[in-house]
């Protein structure tokens, strides 16, 4: 059978995407890019918030439409695990649906009409088989699923389940596997990656994968995504410091500054305690590129408690800063709160970050202008320094009188920027 994947929502989607594929392909089955080619469509789905079940529900649609000659549609992930027997009576079409702690059995479930929800496994285990289908030299290494965090206004604990590491050894192999395959960056993904091993050795330990994973020849950047603010240890810090494969790079889901949004959040961080952390960071790693989230519009955010955030960001200056309207959702501890922010407010908000960020991002890039970064490249032209992750956090341009290889390194010179695309050309 010819299989056709789109997958919606995050990177940690994406690696599921790409378990799944693996298994296809291990199977006799063949992956297809191109939906005219296919006979069965599979869709791996988000439902994080109510935008991105709307999104999954269009999509379901559209490949309705698509498969009216026969062909088949599956529909895993997130939303299955959410509303999948709503799923199941509205949209009698689908072949089979399958959920998250399901996704080892795609195989069966393309070959006969099915219904798969299970629990959670104890331990999160590795996929027997992967297809790439990201960049061959960059790759996303799952470390770890589900969270125990509790955020008042999350859904992630109900859809994915409590909070699995895989087993040290089984990383380490499948990321010996990835840079055999050529890949010379991984970015390590988990709903909380500072909690790593935690549920299986009693105490997180991070910063001892870490070490042993810049030990793999072969790989050239180690990526942390996804570090929450209260879980980021001295030792995880010093392991950065030390270890230079490892990316001066963090991804630090802050989401507000205000104690009192905070605490209704079910945040663990506080203003101080935040503060305190980055200012220890950017101390020990003074090349560090950071990336961080806002929630704006929770019940009950005040224009003080808004101004917190705008001047947070004034003061701390971050690389790159992803900003969310908050979303109502049920099963959270937040759908029952009152004072509820317009959405009009919630844009006006959003937007006044957009264009603080923007006026940040502009200073940063300033200062890098003239300066020399390794550039590891995407495509013949477009690379990436060490402080942009993958899709995420713009590109660079780089101008060159030879022809760049992708999944290279080159050294390049900053020469100015045009928004999120930085301009440089090779030494």
């Amino acid at each position: 059978m010819k299989i056709f994947i789109e997958s919606l929502g995050c990177s940690k989607n994406l690696a599921d995407s790409e378990d799944m594929a693996g298994l296809l392909v291990s199977r006799g089955h063949e992956i297809v890019f191109e939906e005219e080619k296919a006979d069965i469509f599979l869709l791996n789905t988000c439902a994080f918030l109510k935008a991105a079940v709307e999104e999954s529900e269009r999509e379901i649609n559209r490949l309705r439409k698509l498969a009216k000659k026969g062909k088949k549609i599956i529909v895993a992930g997130c939303m299955v695990e959410r509303i999948g027997k709503e799923l199941k009576r509205k949209h009698k079409q689908v072949f089979s649906f399958v959920g998250t702690n399901s996704m080892s059995e795609i195989a069966e479930a393309i070959e006969k009409k099915t219904f798969l929800l299970h629990k959670p496994r104890k331990v999160l285990n590795v996929s027997p088989a992967k297809m790439r289908l990201t960049f061959f030299h960059s790759a996303y290494l799952k470390i770890a699923d589900g969270c125990d965090n509790r955020c008042s206004y999350c859904t992630i604990p109900f859809i994915k389940g409590p909070y699995r590491s895989k087993r040290t050894e089984n990383i380490i192999q499948e990321a010996k596997a990835l840079a055999q395959a050529q890949a010379v960056e991984i970015s390590l993904i988990a709903q909380d990656t500072t909690s790593y091993g935690i549920d299986l050795y009693k105490k997180p330990k991070l910063p001892v994968l870490l070490r042993k994973l810049a030990k793999i020849k072969k790989l050239q950047w180690i990526r942390l995504m996804y570090a929450y603010p209260e879980k980021i240890s001295g030792e995880l810090i010093a392991t950065i410091k030390n270890e230079n494969k490892i990316c001066d790079y963090l991804d630090i889901p802050i989401q507000h500054i205000s104690d009192r949004i905070l605490k209704a959040m079910n945040r663990k961080s506080s203003s101080k305690s935040i503060k305190r952390t980055l200012e220890k960071i950017k101390k020990e790693l003074p090349k560090i590129s950071l990336r961080t989230n806002f929630i704006v519009g929770f019940p009950g955010e005040t224009e003080k408690d808004f101004n917190e955030i705008l001047k947070f960001i004034q003061d701390f200056r971050f690389n790159h800063v992803g900003v969310f309207a908050y979303s109502r959702e049920k099963n959270t501890k937040a759908f029952d709160i009152k004072n509820h922010i317009s959405e009009k407010i919630k844009m006006e908000r959003m937007n006044e970050i957009i264009k603080i960020q923007s006026r940040q991002a502009d200073k940063i890039y300033s200062y890098m202008k003239g300066k020399n970064y390794d550039v590891l490249m995407d495509s013949e032209k477009i690379g990436r320094y060490y402080g942009q992750a993958p899709e995420i956090d713009g590109k660079i341009l780089v101008a060159s009188s030879k022809k760049l290889k992708p999944g290279s390194f080159v050294k390049a010179k900053i020469t100015g920027h045009r928004g999120n695309l930085l301009l440089a050309k090779t030494c």
